[in-house]
């Protein structure tokens, strides 16, 4: 999550990357880059839109793998 703020809503933006690598091999055999945005719509609910992007390596083929997802955060 971003330090900031943005609107009425407390838009908070997004961006991380995993990478992950085989040692022994020395190769790249997985990544997943997400995307979204966090917001706050009242003192007890916040909302999450994100994309997911994954490839990743399995048998020698590579397998690619997009989501698109929402969460919703109730507080009590």
């Amino acid at each position: 999550m971003m330090p900031f703020e943005l609107t009425k809503l407390k838009l908070q933006p997004y961006i991380a990357d995993e990478v992950f690598i085989d040692l022994d091999k020395s190769e790249y055999v997985a990544n997943r880059l997400y995307s979204g945005f966090s917001f706050t719509s009242s003192k007890r609910i916040k909302s999450e839109f994100f994309y997911l992007w994954k490839w990743g390596k399995s048998g020698g083929d590579r397998t690619y793998i997009n989501v698109i997802g929402a969460q919703l955060k109730l507080y009590f």
